[in-house]
C-alpha cells in the first residue's frame, strides 16, 4: 500500500476492473458449488445400487475425488493405463486403489466415471472397442451420461 504502482501493475488493475474479475470468480465459485452438490448426489444414489469404477488417476482426478469426499464404498477402483507407476497404489487422500484399466474393463462395472474428462471421447471409444457395454459419467465441464 505504501509503494507507488508501476505502469504494468496499473494496466493489470485497469484490465481487471474492465472485465470485472470478482464477478467472474463469483460465477465460477457458484458453478463449482452447484456442480459438486449435483455430482455428490448422483454418485451417492448410483453407488448404493450399482458398481462404479473410475478412469484416469491424474492429479485432476485426485482433486475432484477429494473434493467430493469419495471412497472405495462409492468407487471401487480407478483404471489407469497398463504401464502406469500408479497401479496398485491409492488415490492420494483416499482408500481407492488404482488398477490396470484392462482388468477393470473385463470386470464390467455398471458405470465408469471418466476423471480424465478432457479425453472422454478417446476413452469411450477405447473401452467400447475392448468390449465394455456399460455407461459412462463425464463429470466436467457439465455432468453428462453416455
Amino acid at each position: 500500500k505504501n509503494k507507488p504502482l508501476n505502469s504494468n501493475t496499473k494496466n493489470i488493475i485497469a484490465k481487471e476492473r474492465l472485465i470485472n474479475v470478482r464477478n467472474s470468480l463469483n460465477k465460477l465459485n457458484s458453478y463449482r458449488i452447484s456442480n459438486t452438490v449435483a455430482l455428490k448426489k448422483i454418485i451417492s444414489s448410483i453407488s448404493s445400487k450399482k458398481i462404479i469404477y473410475g478412469v484416469g488417476a491424474a492429479p485432476r482426478a485426485c482433486v475432484l475425488i477429494n473434493l467430493l469426499n469419495l471412497n472405495s464404498m462409492q468407487i471401487k477402483y480407478i483404471g489407469e493405463v497398463k504401464d502406469s507407476k500408479k497401479i496398485n497404489k491409492f488415490v492420494p487422500g483416499t482408500d481407492i486403489v488404482v488398477k490396470d484399466e484392462n482388468i477393470l474393463i473385463k470386470k464390467s462395472p455398471d458405470l465408469f466415471i471418466i476423471f480424465s474428462w478432457h479425453l472422454s471421447k478417446k476413452i469411450i471409444l477405447k473401452y467400447k472397442k475392448n468390449g465394455y457395454k456399460g455407461k459412462f459419467l463425464i463429470p466436467l465441464p457439465n455432468i453428462k451420461f453416455i
